[in-house]
């Protein structure tokens, strides 16, 4: 069965771009997303707390910086640990940024999220993010900006408490810098390549998810831009010479 290229469904929203690459159905969710505003402090919540609100999973996420302007950072996790009373007072004074491990970002980096973990992304940020597929996020704070309606945005306060982890982060720096990179997390794995030649593709589910990062390839012998995915099966085949490839498979 030859390559399935596959068409983006895009989500504006007031901060900047959402492009949605993988079907609904598939066992992990690949984005593009462009931040041009920062985005609200938010948290996901881990499968075990999810399926306590009849949600089938929850969400992990990766994040790969394809582009930033000049001081872009994010926020990941807390400076140091917090009790729930300290934590919650911050949320109600609105002083929750005081609490939150700002990273400085840069083309190349790869960062894991895992589900608990408090984060927002900074404006000027172009990044694939990689993640279980659930979009359930509790936000905590929301920079006190109006959304589309000209209202404050809903926040979820006791959602997120309830699933928040309030030591400091662990994964508050990028696991990758810069180059190839092969990680798994939640039966997820996604690879970072850079195509030097043929590559045949046997994943060990039903297919792999193959989005072009940088540069051309070809899947198949049908090409792929940077931007673009494709489904690949057992036995398809990538070429490129100059093409960074990010593959994911379950």
């Amino acid at each position: 069965m030859v390559a399935e290229i596959l068409s983006a469904t895009a989500k504006n929203a007031l901060w900047g771009i959402e492009l949605w690459l993988t079907p609904p159905d598939s066992p992990f969710l690949v984005k593009l997303i462009d931040a041009k505003l920062p985005l609200s402090v938010q948290v996901h919540p881990d499968d075990e707390y999810a399926k306590s609100k009849g949600l089938p999973r929850g969400k992990s996420e990766c994040w790969y910086i394809t582009g930033c302007d000049s001081g872009a950072f994010v926020y990941l996790g807390l400076t140091r640990a917090y009790s729930l009373p300290e934590f919650r007072e911050l949320l109600e004074s609105g002083q929750a940024e005081t609490a939150l491990r700002r990273v400085s970002v840069k083309p190349g980096d790869f960062f894991y999220i895992p589900a608990g973990t408090l984060h927002a992304l900074g404006g000027g940020i172009r990044l694939a993010e990689i993640q279980q597929p659930s979009d359930t996020t509790y936000r905590v704070f929301d920079w006190n900006r109006a959304g589309a309606d000209g209202k404050p945005r809903e926040l979820h306060i006791e959602d997120a408490l309830a699933c928040a982890a309030l030591s400091e982060s662990r994964f508050a720096e990028p696991l990758f810098t810069g180059g190839e990179f092969d990680f798994e997390f939640c039966g997820i794995r996604t690879r970072g390549l850079r195509l030097s030649g043929d590559l045949t593709v046997t994943p060990r589910g039903v297919c792999a998810h193959a989005l072009v990062v940088s540069g051309r390839c070809e899947a198949d012998g049908i090409p792929l831009a940077a931007g673009e995915s494709a489904l690949l099966r057992r036995g398809n085949t990538l070429c490129g010479t100059d093409a960074f490839v990010i593959i994911t498979e379950f």
